[in-house]
């Protein structure tokens, strides 16, 4: 935490300057405190060591701001919700970074099992309370609690996908069914409560560890405490997909589009009664359902295919996203019928004005041996909410069912400063 105290306390004065030109009878003083404890330690305990350091070295004050990495915001939010030794009368306001709010247990660890008894099991810390904290502790509640009398600023990163290999420890991804961040899947770093910030696609300790990731962290809460707009995430949509594997033994592949629904779709045919010559027709079909945009089409002939073909077709008016009128050439050999089905695939783009911020895709259901190994936004428009997702799975018979989810930005303002009541002046 030494180099985001640093970025702290440097890039606090011009906040400060700045309000005190504002507020010229107020000085402002910052005191910070940085500890940490063993990692061995259940929630409780631990809130309690943080309660215990307040008492010791910032006797008299209050409006106390916490800024906890990890286990160390868990441990805030559960001291503060629970006024711990009296931490949660002292507070204003919590910072949380990649922390684990929701119960681990609740997600796939590799190799199967659950947090809790990885935990235990592999002794990467010894086991005197944090493997449940960790595991079957839920802190949406306390966050819940905090974040409706006080404030909660929940900052979260992850990987792009959840079989990315960026943050994997020793080769292996801790979720393969989550987005994480190398130890905390992105979902569990917030809940109800939270205004929840999305950093970027950055490791669970990045901002210790890279100074333009320290800067950025430092800025959010420096934001919200002196005064800003915070973008935070709020979702936008959610939709499920899924895939199953064939009857050979290789692996089967698929690309998906997600966040797309099926439009206009329909039925066209056409009888050539001519003895002798091939007739060809052309028809416009499809509207866009209202506020939507087109993304593709699947078109194919359904009647028999030595005497039918489809000519030309496409958008009608390709340049136009928001007309969905699809062009659709068929042709029939002489005394034919010609059967073409069609449907239109659009999508919802965000209302004018709106970025989007990011999204989130795990495996819900299924089958060992299958995942998803990359997403990405589809296009570079901040309006657009699809997301290009590979996934895989190994033959025979095995499946998945996967979810996503996509959040926008929205501009909140906070000042937490003007809440903070003053100290009296020394004599």
């Amino acid at each position: 935490m030494q180099s985001l105290a640093d970025a702290i306390e440097e890039r606090a004065q011009s906040h400060i300057s700045s309000f005190q030109l504002a507020n010229p009878t107020i000085a402002v003083k910052i005191h910070t405190l940085q500890r940490s404890y063993p990692n061995n330690v259940d929630v409780e305990t631990w809130s309690g060591n943080v309660a215990d350091a307040v008492d010791r070295h910032f006797t008299g004050k209050s409006n106390l701001i916490l800024i906890g990495h990890s286990m160390g915001g868990k441990a805030a939010l559960y001291g503060v919700a629970h006024n711990t030794h009296g931490l949660g009368d002292l507070t204003e306001m919590v910072v949380t970074i990649n922390s684990p709010v929701k119960a681990l247990d609740s997600y796939h660890i590799v190799g199967g099992g659950s947090v809790t008894e990885y935990i235990r099991t592999s002794r990467v810390i010894s086991d005197q309370g944090v493997a449940a904290s960790l595991g079957s502790y839920d802190s949406s509640d306390d966050g819940l609690q905090v974040g409706t009398s006080k404030h909660w600023l929940a900052l979260l990163s992850s990987e792009s996908a959840p079989l990315s290999p960026q943050f994997d420890f020793s080769g292996l991804d801790p979720y393969p069914q989550d987005m994480d961040d190398g130890l905390v899947p992105i979902s569990a770093q917030y809940a109800t409560g939270a205004d929840a910030v999305y950093y970027g696609e950055h490791g669970h300790s990045d901002f210790g560890d890279d100074p333009s990731v320290t800067v950025a962290v430092a800025d959010q809460i420096l934001k919200y405490v002196f005064g800003g707009t915070i973008a935070t995430s709020v979702e936008y949509s959610r939709g499920v997909f899924e895939h199953h594997a064939g009857l050979l033994p290789f692996t089967y592949r698929w690309n998906d589009s997600l966040g797309e629904n099926v439009g206009a779709s329909g039925v066209i045919s056409h009888t050539n009664g001519s003895l002798f010559k091939w007739q060809t027709w052309q028809d416009l079909v499809g509207t866009c359902s209202p506020g939507n945009r087109a993304s593709s089409y699947r078109v194919s002939i359904t009647s028999f295919p030595l005497f039918t073909r489809l000519g030309r077709t496409g958008w009608a008016n390709a340049g136009d996203p928001t007309d969905c009128a699809l062009s659709i050439e068929s042709r029939a050999a002489p005394k034919s019928h010609v059967v073409v089905r069609w449907k239109i695939i659009e999508y919802r783009p965000l209302a004018e004005g709106l970025k989007r911020d990011h999204y989130e895709i795990s495996v819900t259901e299924g089958t060992p041996v299958v995942g998803i190994t990359n997403a990405f936004w589809l296009t570079g428009e901040l309006g657009d909410v699809r997301i290009g997702a590979s996934s895989q799975a190994e033959g025979p018979f095995r499946w998945f069912k996967g979810e996503f989810k996509v959040y926008f930005q929205q501009n909140v303002e906070r000042n937490v400063i003007d809440e903070i009541p003053l100290y009296p002046a020394n004599p």
